[in-house]
């Protein structure tokens, strides 16, 4: 839904029908939780963090392994079933940062798309405000927050850096 942010914030800074714009949670718990950390580790930049497994293609790394360039064993034209594709090697550190970079480049052009919006931007908060929230939050023209709101940037938790300017 973020990547959408741009195109709608855009939308609503053009518009000579919008004089404010205001945002808020639409559940009754919560501005907004935050980051889902198992649906991130599965895809996108956070999904490579884990260390390179050695490869099972590659020889050396286990010394039963059958090498690479041994002769196929049975008869030709064999209605046997093909080996499996070897598995595909993470990408190179140079590659995945650059992934990276252009992730966190992206993801900080949506939030910054508030920032730039030239109408002004009333947040409405309640509940739980964290992560996203309070960065969606703090570029708003305007926060009001209920007496029940609990702030918190829970990515030093869990080792990252909130870096789309929380913290700046």
């Amino acid at each position: 839904m973020w990547l959408a942010l741009p195109e709608i914030f855009s939308y609503l800074s053009n518009s000579p029908f919008v004089r404010a714009i205001i945002i808020s949670g639409a559940g009754p718990k919560a501005f907004t939780a935050g980051l889902d950390v198992a649906a991130a580790s599965t895809s996108g930049p956070l999904a490579h963090v884990s260390p390179p497994q050695p490869s099972t293609t590659d020889p050396t790394a286990n010394a039963n392994s059958q090498s690479l360039y041994s002769q196929p064993t049975g008869t030709p034209y064999t209605t046997q079933k093909p080996p499996p594709p070897p598995p595909t090697l993470p990408p190179d550190p140079a590659r995945l940062a650059r992934a990276m970079l252009n992730h966190i480049t992206t993801f900080q052009s949506c939030i910054s798309s508030l920032e730039k919006c030239s109408k002004p931007i009333v947040a409405v908060l309640h509940g739980y405000c964290y992560g996203l929230g309070i960065d969606l939050s703090l570029c708003a023209d305007v926060r009001i927050a209920a007496p029940d709101t609990k702030f918190a940037v829970k990515e030093v938790d869990i080792g990252l850096a909130a870096d789309i300017g929380t913290l700046s």
